[in-house]
């Protein structure tokens, strides 16, 4: 999730259009409303993944003082949709993935509220609604923001920030998605700074983390190993950028492609490999704001099948009163140029591919948890 920031004086709101292309949109099905809270209730949207003609959303949820977290999936391309809450304790910082047949989710939980210490949990979900299952990878403590990524649809890597007692860690712990774990894998990726966040993504030969450490956005490699075990080996690190703005990254990855998109300045911005990682291309500028100013914008989400790349943004503004809006980008070469998808009035905006009759389409759930009065709406709909 992006926190609120301290916002600067008013400028008046520009956007970039050097890099929008013009893309024929497919038409939009019918919108689908996946969760109508109580009256009152804040819902945030936090991840939506997505494998074949499967979905699988989180969603972390306030009522009162209490968050907790609940999961949504579908199997018919978001047209119905299943659903059941994570935990019995609090649950937050929820994220997505689908692997070895499962959705899987990775959240920070506690017994007891007010609390300064979260475990990291995560939860498995058949998608036919017959069992779950759930295990914790980190022992209570100040633990926050995780992120999860699937490998070779065999083992799981989850990324959190974890203090340590000397400042804030990224950690990474790999195991299998299903079933008995003899041997995981933990590693202690970096310093980094647990307000600026972190993102983790797979394939089937690498693992990448990305996460900011004071002013700069790192990326660090891992060469997935053989089968059975996959175990990670450090292929290095690379410093991205510099800037004190920079945050929020987001990574996706397909064979040897990888984009990531940040937040610079005001503006949301990506990059992108052909390599793995080894390389990464200039910095195009998706959504340009002027700086310093009283908007922002950030990456909520990223998906890349092929050549083809989504992006959610959550463009945030105002003074007095935060207000927002969530925007829906598509890509056809790989991130180098991008086209919006026509908007609607809502919140945080998550984005990813879904593959309906062998072509992948884009596909959105966004809620209502900056527009008021509605903040009890989840919404999806797809191409």
């Amino acid at each position: 999730m992006t926190p609120a920031r301290h916002l600067r004086r008013a400028l008046a709101i520009a956007t970039a259009g050097a890099i929008l292309t013009a893309l024929p949109a497919a038409a939009f099905g019918p919108t689908t409303d996946v969760v109508t809270g109580d009256p009152g209730q804040h819902l945030v949207v936090s991840d939506l993944a997505s494998r074949a003609g499967d979905l699988f959303m989180s969603v972390d949820r306030m009522a009162g003082s209490n968050p907790f977290t609940s999961v949504h999936w579908s199997t018919d391309g978001g047209s119905v949709w299943d659903n059941t809450t994570v935990d019995g304790n609090a649950s937050r910082e929820s994220q997505a993935t689908l692997c070895a047949g499962d959705g899987l989710v990775a959240y920070a939980a506690s017994a007891v509220l007010p609390s300064a210490d979260w475990e990291i949990t995560v939860g498995r979900y058949t998608l036919d609604g017959l069992g779950s299952g759930s295990y914790q990878i980190a022992p209570p403590g100040a633990n926050r923001k995780p992120d999860i990524a699937c490998i070779a649809n065999t083992k799981v890597a989850v990324a959190w920030f974890q203090n340590t007692g000397s400042g804030f860690k990224v950690k990474l712990y790999v195991r299998r998605a299903v079933g008995e774990e003899l041997s995981p894998q933990s590693l202690t990726v970096g310093d980094g700074s647990v307000a600026k966040g972190l993102a983790v993504a797979a394939t089937s030969g690498r693992v990448y983390v990305a996460w900011v450490d004071g002013t700069a956005l790192k990326l660090r490699r891992y060469a997935v190993g053989p089968a059975p075990s996959y175990t990670l080996s450090s292929l290095g690190t690379a410093t991205v950028v510099t800037h004190s703005s920079v945050r929020d990254p987001e990574l996706s990855a397909d064979g040897q492609r990888l984009v990531l998109a940040y937040q610079h300045r005001a503006d949301v911005r990506v990059r992108r490999s052909s390599d793995r990682g080894v390389s990464l291309s200039g910095p195009v500028t998706v959504r340009d704001l002027p700086y310093p100013s009283e908007v922002g914008a950030s990456p909520t989400s990223l998906s890349i099948v092929g050549t083809k790349v989504v992006l959610g943004v959550l463009e945030l503004g105002g003074i007095e009163t935060l207000t927002g809006k969530g925007i829906g980008f598509v890509s056809t070469n790989g991130g180098a140029s991008w086209a919006t998808r026509p908007k609607h009035l809502g919140g945080r905006t998550v984005a990813t591919l879904i593959r309906i009759s062998g072509n992948q389409r884009y596909a959105e759930a966004w809620d209502q948890s900056i527009s008021q009065p509605a903040t009890e709406h989840v919404r999806f709909r797809r191409e």
